[in-house]
């Protein structure tokens, strides 16, 4: 997660993240463990954000699991966009 947090991703990046925690979840499913399912599932819903049109961000981050979260994190991963300053993300949530 710190390696992710460290650059800014564009959308076929996301698309590269999705895959990648795709491929983690299925492993962490063989153990059974519903705590480790269920980051995992978070995971998966923050890195969904790197893919979603600026438009519908905000739909998504109102919707569970990223309404669950703290706000900061949330906003940690809309900043690491490419397009995050060209479509004004900032403005939409606040920052």
């Amino acid at each position: 997660l710190e390696y992710r947090t460290q650059r800014l991703l564009s959308f076929l990046g996301g698309m590269t993240a999705i895959c990648d925690v795709n491929e983690y979840r299925r492993a962490v499913k063989k153990f059974d463990i519903p705590l480790l399912n269920n980051l995992f599932q978070v995971l998966h819903s923050l890195c969904n954000l790197f893919i979603q049109t600026p438009s519908h961000l905000k739909q998504v981050c109102g919707e569970e699991p990223l309404s669950l979260l703290d706000r900061s994190v949330v906003l940690t991963f809309l900043q690491l966009r490419a397009d995050y300053k060209s479509s004004k993300l900032a403005k939409q949530f606040s920052v």
